[in-house]
Protein backbone atom coordinates (compact mmCIF):
# COMPACT_ATOMS: atom_id res chain seq x y z
CA UNK A 1 0.00 0.00 0.00
CA UNK A 2 1.62 3.42 -1.03
CA UNK A 3 0.97 6.48 1.03
CA UNK A 4 1.58 10.08 1.29
CA UNK A 5 3.26 10.92 4.62
CA UNK A 6 2.59 14.68 5.17
CA UNK A 7 5.68 17.49 6.01
CA UNK A 8 6.19 17.17 10.14
CA UNK A 9 9.07 19.51 12.10
CA UNK A 10 12.39 18.23 11.31
CA UNK A 11 11.04 15.53 8.14
CA UNK A 12 10.09 16.46 4.63
CA UNK A 13 6.70 14.84 2.63
CA UNK A 14 7.54 11.59 1.51
CA UNK A 15 5.83 9.19 -0.13
CA UNK A 16 6.58 5.62 1.29
CA UNK A 17 4.85 1.82 1.11
CA UNK A 18 3.29 0.05 3.41
CA UNK A 19 3.39 -4.09 4.33
CA UNK A 20 0.22 -5.13 5.11
CA UNK A 21 -0.55 -8.26 7.63
CA UNK A 22 -3.63 -9.53 8.76
CA UNK A 23 -5.66 -12.28 11.10
CA UNK A 24 -8.25 -12.77 13.43
CA UNK A 25 -7.64 -13.74 17.09
CA UNK A 26 -9.73 -14.23 20.20
CA UNK A 27 -9.27 -11.71 23.01
CA UNK A 28 -10.51 -13.51 26.28
CA UNK A 29 -12.44 -11.87 29.21
CA UNK A 30 -10.46 -10.02 31.89
CA UNK A 31 -9.79 -12.10 34.77
CA UNK A 32 -12.40 -9.41 36.78
CA UNK A 33 -14.59 -10.67 33.90
CA UNK A 34 -14.33 -14.29 33.99
CA UNK A 35 -17.86 -14.89 32.98
CA UNK A 36 -17.51 -13.07 30.32
CA UNK A 37 -17.94 -14.43 26.99
CA UNK A 38 -14.63 -14.09 24.57
CA UNK A 39 -14.61 -11.39 21.45
CA UNK A 40 -13.13 -12.37 18.07
CA UNK A 41 -11.11 -9.68 16.63
CA UNK A 42 -9.38 -8.92 13.58
CA UNK A 43 -5.70 -7.03 14.09
CA UNK A 44 -4.28 -5.35 10.80
CA UNK A 45 -0.23 -4.31 10.80
CA UNK A 46 0.70 -1.58 8.42
CA UNK A 47 4.51 -1.22 8.45
CA UNK A 48 6.76 0.92 6.95
CA UNK A 49 9.28 -1.40 3.97
CA UNK A 50 11.83 1.14 3.98
CA UNK A 51 12.13 4.15 6.49
CA UNK A 52 14.28 6.80 5.41
CA UNK A 53 17.60 6.48 7.53
CA UNK A 54 17.02 8.83 10.65
CA UNK A 55 13.16 8.53 11.07
CA UNK A 56 11.02 6.79 12.38
CA UNK A 57 9.24 4.14 10.92
CA UNK A 58 5.74 4.10 10.18
CA UNK A 59 4.06 0.93 12.26
CA UNK A 60 0.54 0.92 13.05
CA UNK A 61 -1.80 -1.74 14.61
CA UNK A 62 -5.56 -1.86 14.68
CA UNK A 63 -7.94 -4.23 16.34
CA UNK A 64 -11.32 -4.31 14.82
CA UNK A 65 -14.45 -6.72 15.54
CA UNK A 66 -15.44 -5.94 11.48
CA UNK A 67 -14.16 -9.29 9.63
CA UNK A 68 -10.98 -8.94 7.79
CA UNK A 69 -11.08 -11.97 5.09
CA UNK A 70 -8.61 -10.30 2.15
CA UNK A 71 -5.63 -7.80 2.13
CA UNK A 72 -8.16 -5.36 0.06
CA UNK A 73 -10.25 -5.53 3.28
CA UNK A 74 -7.36 -5.09 5.74
CA UNK A 75 -6.98 -1.91 3.42
CA UNK A 76 -9.70 -0.67 3.31
CA UNK A 77 -9.46 -0.64 7.13
CA UNK A 78 -6.19 1.24 7.02
CA UNK A 79 -7.49 3.80 4.45
CA UNK A 80 -10.98 4.32 7.00
CA UNK A 81 -9.20 5.11 9.98
CA UNK A 82 -5.23 6.91 8.85
CA UNK A 83 -6.66 8.15 5.49
CA UNK A 84 -5.45 7.58 1.82
CA UNK A 85 -2.42 9.86 2.24
CA UNK A 86 -3.66 11.77 -1.28
CA UNK A 87 -3.54 15.74 -1.11
CA UNK A 88 -7.05 17.17 -0.15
Amino acid sequence: MQIKVPRQPGQSARTTILEIRFGEMTLCAPCLKEGQPSLKVWAIQAREQLPPKGQPMILWRLLTTLPVQSAAQAIEKVVGIHGDGRSR
